[in-house]
């Protein structure tokens, strides 16, 4: 049994692509929780037309944005222990669900990040792709870091970790994952599985620029401590604005 929470802000365009890949999953006992962080678009109304395609399927509205207030919010309200939390704008192939409980239960993880596609999009898509996978892998052993657009877990050690940071400007899924493995009773790992990541920001914005940014965080958060203020402009939801109004 799985709970996967959905992340929203404003993807009206995205929204139905991966409520269509969880349609579409070799097992279809899990529920479906979509989060909104006050989208002004019609990301809600889109949603409410698969209210019918799932067993268990609900939709949250929050008045406050933030991507780890959505993720808590959803992990509070789940039925079920085994918790995934995706992006809208993720996708999955059919059998993701299936394989991915396999591995968990099989290896007994608690927290699990998982790997990017790097078969997808352009060769600097492939290539920013395949960098950020190396940086996963790499840190998995000391310091993780994992890509917060889909993420396993279970209420236990969601509660255990104390959640998603909601003081975090930029980093909070790596924090997570920090939380993790330096909790002694958790079990934290990569798990060899890939979903298909969303280019758009390092397509709007320059692959070199995010990857800049995301280095550059990531090692403040090594030697300093987390990002808790505007120390690095990275705004939740800033990729579906801008292609909004493009």
């Amino acid at each position: 049994m799985l709970s996967v929470v959905i992340i929203t802000l404003n993807e009206q365009t995205t929204i139905a692509n991966i409520l269509n890949d969880l349609k579409q999953q070799t097992v279809d006992d899990f529920e479906v929780i979509v989060v909104d962080s006050n989208s002004d678009d019609d990301t809600i109304k889109i949603a409410q037309e698969f209210d019918q395609d799932f067993k268990h399927f609900s939709i949250i509205e929050n008045e406050v944005r933030g991507a780890s207030l959505g993720r808590n919010t959803g992990a509070a309200a789940a039925k079920f222990e085994r918790l995934l939390f995706l992006d809208a704008d993720t996708r999955l192939n059919s059998d993701f669900i299936k394989q991915a409980l396999n591995i968990v239960g099989t290896q007994k993880i608690d927290i699990a990040g998982v790997y990017c596609d790097m078969t997808q999009g352009t060769p600097a898509n492939r290539s920013t792709l395949a960098l950020v996978n190396v940086g996963l892998w790499f840190t998995k052993w000391v310091f993780p870091t994992i890509v917060g657009a889909c993420i396993l877990s279970t209420k236990t050690a969601h509660s255990a970790v104390g959640g998603f940071n909601e003081k975090i400007q930029i980093g909070e899924d790596c924090e997570y994952a920090v939380k993790a493995k330096s909790d002694k009773k958790l079990k934290f790992n990569m798990i060899y599985l890939t979903f298909k990541f969303d280019m758009r920001r390092f397509e709007q914005e320059g692959h070199i620029k995010i990857l800049y940014i995301w280095s550059i965080a990531n090692i403040r958060r090594f030697f300093i401590g987390e990002i808790t203020k505007d120390e690095v402009s990275y705004e939740f939801g800033h990729h579906a604005k801008k292609r909004k109004n493009l």
